[in-house]
């Protein structure tokens, strides 16, 4: 996707940072449900409809509001979609999240470039450097 003159790379589908699940899965439905989300979310994403996967993804951030990765595919969802202020949006709450994880920060940065607030962009590719 394309603001301006600036790009948006589609490798950004792929999702790094993790689920946020907590380790005893007291509820294996939950946890079941939160991973066919994600995994039919990144499905979307990857197939090339990422509206589609927005709506998975706003879903998916309803019902785990605390979980980095949903957040980060949101992000991922908007910024392929062209809808840069709302990926910013997503990678914000990501980094507030997430703040030790340079990833989080590095994909905040990109939205920001993409949307043209180099300034923000430069401070957060800064954060995700440290």
């Amino acid at each position: 996707m394309t603001a301006g003159s600036r790009t948006f790379p589609r490798t950004w589908a792929r999702v790094h940072i993790g689920t946020g699940c907590p380790p005893n899965r007291k509820d294996a439905a939950l946890a079941n449900s939160l991973q066919e989300l994600l995994a039919k979310a990144q499905n979307l994403m990857q197939n090339g409809r990422p509206k589609e996967a927005r709506k998975v993804c706003a879903s998916l951030v309803k019902q785990h509001p605390t979980v980095p990765q949903a957040w980060l595919l949101a992000g991922h969802a908007a910024a392929q979609s062209g809808d840069f202020p709302a990926a910013i949006e997503h990678y914000a709450r990501l980094v507030a999240l997430a703040p030790q994880a340079a990833e989080a920060h590095f994909h905040l940065a990109n939205a920001q470039r993409a949307a043209g607030r180099d300034d923000a962009a430069v401070t957060s590719y800064r954060r995700s450097a440290e």
